[in-house]
């Protein structure tokens, strides 16, 4: 689904002066390209109240052209639908406020928003406890990163087996989104995480097709976790990874392929987002992802809240 262009007025590029709380919300989106409003009030609660000034301050920030606003559900322009994003002058802004140099991998908006989202929640949830996890922008300048990851060309793909170049399955395994690290409660050891995103658009059968989830589950199992590819690429000693699709029978129909083909996997976690974009609804702020436990295959539920099984 293609989104309908915004009906906000065009910006007029009349300039702001840049507050406290305008560096914070530039800086909210190192972390997600994304932003549904409702979600992105959250993140300034209780000190902005119902949301509305800061709101309108972003709507600001709109008119001076820092932000870019669009609606994901085709006929309605209503602020909890609103989509936010950085525009290419707020990015400029934003790396002369923080210089650390930000990259996000690429996806069609549709499932880019889902992505945040999902991100959101695990933020969210992490802020309230207290608990830190870091963004891709710290796993990238991070001491325990290794010294390659800065200068990696495809920071987001894993290398796999010599098969020739031009064989239409490739060389890489590409992930979506962008990994995250969480970590423990009062400590500087933690567990990272990889994130696949199931819009239910991909089949599930192992297939020459490297968008087939059997291909990339099975791809995932024998070039990155078996050889602990993700300590060499990100230096996690530790890593699962996130499989979220948007209804709870393609999620159970792949868990079986999983069992099927693959056995018992402890380091796959599932979960449900609804599809709240294509629907065109707007998605009420949760931390499920955080406060509930993961399912997996032949393994107890995980939590990532507390990084262990229950």
């Amino acid at each position: 689904m293609i989104p309908r262009r915004s009906r906000f007025r065009e910006p007029s590029g009349y300039p702001v002066q840049i507050t406290a709380r305008d560096k914070e919300l530039l800086r909210l989106f190192d972390t997600s390209r994304l932003l549904r409003s409702n979600w992105l009030v959250e993140f300034f609660k209780p000190e902005c109240g119902t949301g509305m000034g800061l709101l309108s301050r972003l709507t600001r920030h709109y008119d001076a052209g820092l932000f870019k606003s669009r609606t994901f559900n085709g006929t309605k322009n209503v602020m909890e639908t609103m989509t936010w994003a950085r525009t290419d002058a707020g990015d400029r802004l934003a790396r002369t406020l923080f210089p650390l140099p930000v990259s996000f991998n690429s996806h069609h908006q549709a499932e880019r928003l889902l992505i945040d989202t999902l991100k959101a929640s695990l933020f969210l949830g992490a802020k309230r406890d207290g608990r830190l996890i870091a963004p891709w922008h710290a796993i990238l300048h991070a001491q325990s990163a290794p010294d390659s990851l800065l200068s990696d060309p495809h920071p987001f793909k894993f290398a796999i087996d010599q098969q020739p170049a031009h064989h239409k399955r490739g060389r890489t395994l590409a992930q979506d989104g962008e990994p995250i690290f969480v970590f423990k409660e009062s400590s500087d050891e933690g567990v990272g995480f990889i994130l696949e995103m199931d819009a239910h658009n991909i089949q599930t059968q192992y297939s020459e097709s490297n968008t087939s989830n059997g291909y990339k589950f099975t791809k995932y199992r024998d070039y990155v976790w078996k050889q602990k590819a993700y300590t060499e690429k990100y230096g996690f000693k530790s890593c699962m990874l996130l499989f979220v699709t948007t209804n709870e029978r393609h999620k159970k129909y792949i868990m079986k392929w999983v069992e099927k083909h693959l056995g018992p996997t402890s380091w796959i976690l599932f979960n449900v987002i609804p599809d709240f974009v294509t629907e065109g609804k707007a998605f009420p702020v949760t931390l499920t992802y955080w406060d509930e436990p993961w399912e997996r295959v032949g393994y107890p539920p995980y939590s990532i809240k507390d990084l262990r099984e229950l």
